[in-house]
């Protein structure tokens, strides 16, 4: 039993703290894309943050400078961007409507199928959101290959994250969050954070290629997904996670 959760024989501990990103130097970044992921239309992401001060800046991204790929952005209004798109460029842009909060953990969820503008949904805070579609084009096939593929970065490491990052899922897999019973795999109705198990697959979605929970994977750039380990830059520092 570690810290109140009881994990798999060798599978890596967890711990309470999540990872406190400075904004100039800290980031997670893999030199390509994640190791057995194929293009395709759909894909979830969840990740829990905090910041204080004014929000900004990218979350998680996997785009070339072509728009390829997926990307998690913050605008400086409190509204969550998600970006995807092929290798001609951007072909989805979809913003929140409902905006996070500074000085406490947020948990957002996003959902996309790119063959269906009407499956395009979000959550913040556990509130099914009505994402204002910007660009929306129906058919098209994401990139998931391009570029690399870095946690509080833009896939340059040019642009970081200010602020506090724990429990990151991603998958190339629809999780139809506009079902309370789905959405709750990843927080739960009272507000925390789901238990998606050492690596990733109690949400019953199979193991993701992606998945990084909390300061001690951030520190050893550790991915609990299939997607390979991730390389470590600046000083991550630790704080408390929203667990």
């Amino acid at each position: 039993m570690i810290l109140g959760r009881m994990l798999t024989v060798g599978a890596p501990p967890y711990t309470n703290a999540a990872g406190d990103f400075d904004g100039s130097s800290d980031y997670l970044s893999r030199g390509a894309s994640l190791t057995g992921v194929v293009d395709g239309p759909v894909f979830t992401v969840s990740a829990w943050v905090y910041y204080s001060g004014t929000l900004g800046n990218v979350l998680l991204a996997s785009n070339a400078t072509s728009g390829a790929g997926v990307s998690v952005y913050f605008a400086s209004d409190g509204k969550v961007r998600v970006q995807a798109g092929g290798t001609s460029g951007v072909q989805i842009q979809i913003r929140s409507v409902s905006t996070l909060t500074a000085s406490q953990w947020n948990h957002i969820s996003c959902c996309v199928d790119s063959r269906d503008s009407t499956k395009a949904l979000m959550r913040i805070n556990g509130t099914l959101d009505s994402p204002t579609l910007s660009q929306y084009d129906e058919g098209s096939s994401i990139d998931f290959t391009t570029g690399a593929f870095n946690l509080s970065a833009t896939s340059t490491g040019g642009t970081k994250f200010a602020g506090r990052i724990a429990d990151v899922w991603w998958a190339p897999i629809y999780a139809d969050l506009s079902v309370n019973a789905v959405a709750e795999k990843f927080r739960t109705s009272g507000g925390d954070p789901a238990d998606l198990g050492p690596y990733g697959t109690t949400p019953g979605l199979g193991r993701p290629p992606f998945y990084v929970r909390d300061y001690g994977d951030m520190i050893l750039g550790r991915n609990r997904g299939t997607g390979g380990p991730m390389v470590v830059n600046g000083t991550i520092g630790s704080v408390s996670g929203p667990w």
